[in-house]
Formats: structure tokens, C-alpha cells, sequence
């Protein structure tokens, strides 16, 4: 019986502790809309042009505290224009809200790079965070005086989703509530704890129900 317990508490802990250097992700959500920068393809009236930017906060944080990773979910409406994109980490502007200043460039993407499709993009990073701070992605066109490119951002309703629910994401220079629709992005930060992991009550009904199971079959075996 001991055994038991001891089993189930480890797994609620790996549970918890799952992709624990991942503070926000929703990847994995099904794709709902996508808006366009600048001149770019737009299908949301409500969230016209870009530039578009996405936040996420950075909580309890073990040093050394650096991004290591940004994953952003993009689709390229016009891959030919001969433009390209940049993708940087900016600070947060309170209490205006929004992107405040570039901190560091992540990475850039040609036209050639982009796809007809959407598609993941991933960019590896070694920059120091700060603890109880929120940072933004924010995408933006290599060359601002040339036709921008025509590149779309994903983005998902998914509210249940790593890290989502209470942040914010900028565009056409207005900071929206991400309730409406977060950008589709993955952000992982070495030393960081994601927020509490508060599971459905379907999952806990799930695993009270295999637990009794298993402590029936327990009994079970030493009555005979």
C-alpha cells in the first residue's frame, strides 16, 4: 500500500514537473485565424495591421535565467515580395503596455525561408531574463522602407494552453487581451517555473478512478 502511494504521488509530480523549462506553449492548439503584417493578407477586421508582437511573463526563475528557445507559428501569404522578417525579444512598457525596446535580435526569415503553408519556426537563444518580468516577441520587417513582407501569425482561442491565460498580445500598436486570440508560439526560459498546472476535474476524476482501482486490486490480493 505504501509502495502504492508512493508510486502515485511520483507520478503526480512528473506530471507537474513535465517540460518544466517551458513557460509558454500553445503550438500544439488548433490554428483559428492569422493576421497579416503591414501590407500582409488580413483576416481578422478587429486586429488590422501589424506590427504584431506576443507577450509572456517570466516568474520564479533559478540563475543563471536565459531564453533558450522561441518557436512562432507562421504562414507566408506572399513568399515571392522579396522582404523578409525579424524576429526579436523586446521589453515590456508599462504602464502603457506593449513592447517597449529591441533587447535582442532572435533571428530573421527570407522569403525563401517562409512557406505557403503554416509552419513552426524555431529560434535557439543564450539571453539572460529577468525574474517577475514579462517580455514580448514581436515580429517586424527587415527593411521598413521596402514592401513589407507578407507573413501571417497564427493564432489560436486555446486558453487551456502552457502559459496563455492572462497575458497579451500587441497589434496595430494596441495591446489586446490574448482571450480574444494568442499567437501561436512556444517560449522556453532555462530555470523557470511555469505557472501552477491547475488540472480539469475530468482529470482528476480520471485518477481518483484508477487509484481506487488499484488499491481494490491491493486488497483484493491480500484477502486470498
Amino acid at each position: 500500500m505504501k509502495r502504492l502511494v508512493f508510486s502515485s504521488i511520483c507520478l503526480l509530480v512528473f506530471v507537474c514537473a513535465a517540460n518544466a523549462d517551458v513557460i509558454f506553449n500553445n503550438l500544439g492548439s488548433i490554428t483559428t485565424g492569422n493576421d497579416g503584417v503591414a501590407f500582409g493578407g488580413v483576416t481578422s477586421p478587429d486586429r488590422l495591421f501589424g506590427p504584431l508582437a506576443a507577450s509572456f511573463s517570466v516568474h520564479q526563475c533559478a540563475p543563471p535565467c536565459q531564453l533558450t528557445m522561441v518557436g512562432v507559428k507562421l504562414l507566408a501569404s506572399s513568399p515571392t515580395d522579396g522582404g523578409g522578417i525579424s524576429v526579436e525579444l523586446w521589453t515590456d512598457n508599462p504602464p502603457m503596455g506593449g513592447p517597449g525596446s529591441s533587447l535582442f535580435s532572435l533571428g530573421t526569415l527570407t522569403d525563401a525561408q517562409l512557406s505557403t503553408g503554416f509552419g513552426v519556426f524555431s529560434f535557439p537563444a543564450a539571453d539572460p531574463l529577468t525574474a517577475n518580468t514579462r517580455y514580448w516577441i514581436r515580429i517586424s520587417d527587415l527593411d521598413p522602407t521596402s514592401l513589407p513582407t507578407s507573413v501571417r501569425w497564427a493564432w489560436s482561442g486555446d486558453q487551456t494552453a502552457l502559459g496563455v491565460h492572462g497575458e497579451f498580445f500587441f497589434n496595430r500598436n494596441v495591446v489586446w487581451s490574448d482571450t480574444l486570440a494568442p499567437y501561436q508560439m512556444e517560449v522556453e526560459v532555462a530555470g523557470a517555473s511555469p505557472p501552477p498546472i491547475i488540472p480539469e476535474p475530468s482529470t482528476f476524476l480520471l485518477l481518483g478512478s484508477g487509484l481506487l482501482g488499484l488499491i481494490g486490486l491491493v486488497r483484493r490480493r491480500l484477502l486470498t
